[in-house]
């Protein structure tokens, strides 16, 4: 899944990594409560991906957590707010700079993952063929994709 809004999404890089890396955090404990109340104070981190001072490794951003974990409700809020569903984290050694997406993740063997997997494309509106013939995958309108978002968070229930 490629982006053709690249750059649209809020960035954390304002934020200090030990900040990000407190709010990762708890989206790996899948405390939501606090993600939502952190995200309330500073909705940049809706986009975190932490890591060490030294290095370019990226983690993974809540939205991948959430993608993870398979929870449709968290999944749509951090949508809502403006999480890039195309953010890669690549390994401590930076050997994967292009490393997994949230849809990547979502087939993991947790709650839902198929289901998730197919919310996402929903939410994505991810269009297979782009036209390009670069394997890449369109994106629909906002409009289209509140659809899809509607219908699919009703599908994942």
């Amino acid at each position: 899944i490629t982006s053709k809004h690249v750059g649209s999404y809020p960035t954390a890089d304002e934020v200090p990594l030990s900040e990000q890396n407190a709010f990762l955090d708890h989206a790996k404990q899948y405390n939501w409560v606090r993600v939502m109340a952190l995200l309330d104070k500073k909705p940049q981190l809706v986009n975190a991906q932490g890591g060490p001072s030294t290095g370019k490794w990226k983690r993974w951003s809540a939205l991948h957590q959430a993608s993870f974990e398979g929870n449709a409700k968290i999944v749509q809020e951090l949508l809502d707010r403006g999480a890039d569903p195309f953010a890669r984290a690549s390994d401590k050694d930076d050997r994967a700079p292009l490393g997994k997406q949230p849809i990547d993740v979502c087939t993991a063997p947790r709650k839902g993952g198929t289901k998730m997997q197919r919310l996402l494309r929903s939410l994505l509106a991810v269009d297979d063929d782009d036209g390009g013939g670069g394997g890449g995958g369109g994106v629909a309108s906002a409009a289209t994709t509140a659809a899809a978002a509607a219908a699919a968070a009703a599908a994942a229930a």
